[in-house]
């Protein structure tokens, strides 16, 4: 893909894929804070 895998890239991805990759369907979690993006993109990351 075109992000590392890593937790900053997902929380990037999920505060605002848009600027990543214009025109995905993904909507934009920007009103969460930094800590509430980095524990859900933690999560996602333990998916793994």
């Amino acid at each position: 893909g075109a992000l590392s895998n890593n937790v900053g890239a997902l929380a990037g991805w999920i505060a605002g894929g848009q600027h990543i990759k214009p025109g995905n369907r993904m909507p934009a979690f920007d009103h969460l804070s930094g800590p509430e993006l980095r524990a859900v993109a933690g999560y996602l990351d333990g998916l793994k």
